[in-house]
């Protein structure tokens, strides 16, 4: 759930996946501080862009999932959410808060009919703009 295996500065952190027109504005780091060890994802670059960090999950039995995060964001994004997709219904997402503190973010209830879900953090953002998340759970209820 966490991103301390990483090497500092890591693109594509291990597990995760990248799309958006800007890849490299995804990135680990532990610059601003991480919930909990010493790195965290981060969204953020000097210039405009847009960019999903995400991991496909397949060959999950079917049922109810809770996707959990805890994330901050400085704001003035376009938009910068928490995303499950393509569980075999509509996309469900929830707001990265604007906060200097770590948040807890959740969707429950995610009804997997199909035996996969993507689940990713993604960005629209003003250069400057940056996003952490970090200790993220996909579990069964």
């Amino acid at each position: 759930p966490s991103f301390d295996a990483e090497n500092y500065n890591t693109n594509t952190p291990s597990g995760w996946s990248e799309g958006g027109g800007n890849a490299a504005a995804s990135y680990t780091e532990d610059y601003g501080g991480s919930k909990s060890g010493a790195r965290h994802a981060t969204h953020w670059s000097s210039y405009a862009y847009t960019v999903l960090t995400f991991q496909k999950k397949t060959g999950l039995a079917n049922g109810l999932y809770t996707l959990r995060a805890w994330a901050k964001s400085g704001g003035g994004q376009k938009t910068c959410y928490m995303e499950a997709k393509n569980f075999g219904s509509t996309s469900r997402t929830v707001n990265i808060p604007v906060s200097s503190t770590y948040q807890l973010i959740e969707i429950k209830d995610i009804n997997v009919t199909n035996g996969q879900c993507t689940i990713g953090f993604w960005s629209d953002a003003n250069a400057g703009n940056w996003c952490y998340f970090d200790d993220v759970e996909f579990f069964k209820q």
